[in-house]
Order: structure tokens, then sequence, then C-alpha cells
């Protein structure tokens, strides 16, 4: 338990690793050595699901709506019989410039299923060049609506990792 201010305090051993973890944050493994105060920040990593990655928790737009990364029943892709990867390989084009000038690498999208299945507020989150950055929004525009993720019975919004590998053979 923490207080106000985030801070909460243990006694261990000096010889003691201190493991900390939380969904969606990389584990820390911190030795304790002759600390007497630690200060633990964690990073955010995306959790993969099958090539999809859920990550971040975090406001958007108003400030009463939160963006989940999980909640107790996931948004649902109802087209492609419930498959987003299948819906996407039968979309995406690799861009002929992009080819001709032997440019490949893995797109990260981040976008978010709204409280009414609307995906939305599409962002490269890890760049690899103009041409494959826009074709890895491009195919994720064309998704239908979803059915919206729901926390305690109500629609909520869940944000969502995508990563798009572009390779040439």
């Amino acid at each position: 338990m923490t207080d106000d201010k985030g801070e909460f305090s243990i006694t261990v051993k000096p010889e003691t690793v201190l493991i900390f973890s939380y969904v969606g944050k990389a584990n820390q493994f911190l030795p304790v050595k002759n600390a007497k105060k630690m200060r633990i920040k964690m990073t955010t990593e995306p959790v993969v699901l099958d090539e999809l990655v859920v990550v971040g928790y975090k406001e958007k737009g108003d400030k009463d709506e939160e963006v989940f990364q999980i909640v107790e029943d996931m948004p649902k892709f109802v087209g492609e019989d419930g498959n987003v990867m299948k819906f996407l390989a039968k979309r995406i084009r690799y861009p002929f410039e992009a080819m001709k000038k032997n440019i490949t690498g893995k797109v990260f999208v981040t976008f978010v299923i709204n409280k009414d299945g609307e995906p939305v507020d599409f962002k490269i989150a890890r760049r690899v060049d103009p041409l494959l950055d826009r074709e890895a929004i491009r195919v994720l525009q064309l998704m239908p609506n979803w059915k919206p993720g729901t926390q305690r019975g109500k629609p909520v919004s869940v944000e969502y990792t995508v990563p798009i590998n572009f390779q040439l053979q």
C-alpha cells in the first residue's frame, strides 16, 4: 500500500533484490544493497498478443474519458471472422517507391477503439520511412467498427498498438 505520494516502506536484508511488475510496464529488478531510499520509475512495455499489442493507460481528449490498455471485455474485431490480421493482410500494399528504394522495417501504429467501437486516433509509435508509415496508417483506417470493450458493463475506449512488418524477398 502506498501513501498519497506513491511512497511506501519495507524492511529487507541488504542482499535482497526487489522485483517490481505491473501490467503494461517493464519489470524492474533492483538490488537493495545499503540503500535507505530508492526511486523506481516503471517504463511502458507493450504486451504482445498475436501480433496485436495492447499498450498505455492515459487520458485522451475529454478529461473524464479514460483510455484503457486492459479491460474486462476487450474490443472485438467484427470483420474477417474476427481476425484483424487477416483483414489487414488482404488490404496492405507494399509501396512501389519503397520497393524501388529497398526500404524495409516494422512500423508500429497506435490507435484507439473508442466506446462506440470506432477505430480512431491513428499515430505512428515507431517510424521506419514516410512511405511505409503512410501505408500502415492507410490500411488501418480501412477497418470497420469493432464491438467496443467494456469495463464494469459500460463501453470504454481501449488503445492498441499493431506492428506492420514490411519485408522484401
